[in-house]
């Protein structure tokens, strides 16, 4: 079904670095779960660059995107597993080691499933398990250096499905970049042929399927009838002449660790609330060659002093207070902090601030999750100049017990995503570059400046190098919104209260492409 914007159409010219007119698209609303359902999951599947210590790529995978940079995947895309035999990479890795020794991989979104995935971003490890060999890794930055990360990762969010709910004979629909398919998006489909043990622990941790799975699907996606992720497809059994059955990791054995990994995501980095503390370490020796003291860990500071010192804390701390005395600085010196948890970097500040606190002293940082930060080992690394000089580590809870799979929680509404292309009027090619603009319900256009525009948007998308994008973030069904889209050297369009998202409409909306003419 093809739905038109509604509204007047306004033709005027507003500065914002281009010239904008008025122009008329209509997005595609399809219910059909074939439709719908592949798209979000064609798009939502990356290909994952798996590179050594020297950031050289040598093998790619498959993962899925979560929602907010966060991508489930196989531990043995980012690391080694000795479910699978001996390291055979040449790094001599042991059992949980990352190929990377910061656990970074290459992140490969496309916007369209005819494009060769491009390599976009950087990732690294933040929680997993080598033993049953689930990973989740996490969007940090771009892999152009001179690129800023977006607010808003414009790559759609897949939502999980209980694994424990599936059944034989069930269909499953698998989504990966396999190889021997070529470098594209392949998408294959078949039935859940039975249940497997594949670390022989006593317990079912994997679905049999007859659909096709090779080496460079790991880590992918496998998806139930309603669209959902019920497993990442993660080994293939050759069963005598015949092609065999493929293995699925369950989902639920991953849940635990995307829960961490949100948690750790939605922690706050701060600086103490008050500069006014007594000195609970050591001072710095003169000559020791480091400007901070050894650091004293916490769970608050109180009449200025550190609440609760100590290495251990117990399940469920909602704060922890990292403690160190200083000497020797100066103010305006760049320095941060890296948090990392369970040997993964989970917070990367390590050149964020600018010293402030004066020559001499003692003072802290935080991290804070009103919900409890969770289980796990933590290490905290001072940074000057963007060189570590100090370090220290502290224990939240059992660090030692493994999480039982566990179904996930109520799917979070990320919203609806728009996809699209951005043509040229007359040869209908793509045009590069070209930004699509959703303002936020009840803006009106005409009130737009250049000093306002970036608070009145609500989602943004910008097209690749043919042409489509994807708008990010979700934005909110049961709303109208007034569209821009615009491009260097072209009049485009404005159209008021153009686009509206009904209460029922899917978490992706296919558009129609969009011309624009040349100025």
């Amino acid at each position: 079904m093809t739905r038109k914007l509604n509204g007047t159409r306004l033709w005027i010219a507003l500065t914002l670095g281009i010239l904008l007119t008025g122009v008329l698209f209509s997005p595609t609303r399809t219910t059909a779960l074939t439709k719908e359902n592949r798209q979000r999951a064609l798009l939502a599947a990356v290909k994952i660059l798996i590179v050594d210590p020297d950031m050289k790529i040598f093998g790619t995978c498959s993962g899925t995107h979560l929602g907010e940079g966060v991508i489930v995947t196989n531990w043995h895309c980012v690391g080694h597993t000795d479910l699978y035999g001996q390291d055979d990479t040449g790094l001599n890795l042991k059992n949980g080691d990352t190929y990377n020794p910061d656990g970074i991989v290459g992140i490969a979104p496309q916007t369209d499933p005819r494009q060769i995935p491009k390599p976009t971003y950087l990732a690294h490890v933040v929680s997993g398990n080598p033993d049953i060999d689930v990973a989740v890794v996490k969007i940090f930055r771009m892999i152009d250096p001179k690129v800023k990360l977006p607010s808003a990762i414009p790559i759609p969010a897949m939502k999980l499905a209980d694994s424990d709910q599936v059944d034989i004979g069930d269909p499953v629909y698998i989504f990966g970049y396999p190889g021997a398919g070529g470098e594209r998006i392949t998408y294959t489909e078949g039935k859940i042929s039975g249940f497997d043990d594949q670390d022989g622990d006593g317990n079912d941790d994997s679905f049999k399927t007859d659909a096709a799975i090779n080496a460079g699907n790991s880590g992918g996606l496998a998806t139930n009838d309603d669209g959902d992720q019920i497993g990442i497809p993660t080994f293939a059994h050759a069963e005598g002449a015949g092609p065999g059955l493929g293995g699925i990791r369950e989902i639920n054995l991953a849940v635990p660790y995307v829960n961490e990994v949100i948690k750790i995501g939605n922690s706050t980095p701060a600086p103490l609330p008050s500069q006014t503390v007594s000195a609970a370490t050591p001072q710095p020796t003169p000559g020791s060659g480091t400007n901070f003291g050894a650091i004293a860990f916490g769970t608050d500071i109180k009449n200025n002093k550190l609440v609760n010192q100590g290495t251990t804390f117990t399940s469920g701390a909602k704060q922890i207070v990292a403690l160190f005395s200083y000497q020797g600085m100066r103010d305006g010196t760049k320095w941060g902090a890296v948090w990392e948890y369970n040997g993964q970097v989970a917070v990367d500040q390590k050149n964020a601030g600018t010293w402030k606190n004066g020559a001499k002293g003692t003072t802290g940082i935080s991290l804070a999750l009103d919900a409890g930060l969770p289980d796990g080992d933590y290490k905290l690394t001072l940074y000057l100049n963007n060189k570590p000089v100090q370090s220290g580590t502290f224990v939240i809870g059992d660090a030692n017990s493994e999480p039982t799979p566990e179904p996930p929680g109520p799917s979070q509404d990320n919203g609806v995503v728009l996809k699209g292309q951005i043509v040229d009027a007359d040869t209908q090619k793509g045009i590069p570059g070209a930004m699509i603009l959703l303002l936020k319900p009840g803006v009106n256009v005409n009130d737009l400046t250049n000093s306002n525009l970036q608070e009145n948007t609500a989602a943004v998308g910008q097209a690749d190098q043919d042409g489509f994008y994807i708008t990010a973030p979700g934005v909110e069904r049961g709303q109208k919104y007034s569209v821009i889209v615009a491009a260097d050297g072209y009049q485009a369009g404005i159209y008021e209260d153009g686009l509206t998202i009904g209460a029922n409409d899917a978490d992706l909306l296919e558009v129609d492409a969009i011309p624009l003419t040349k100025k």
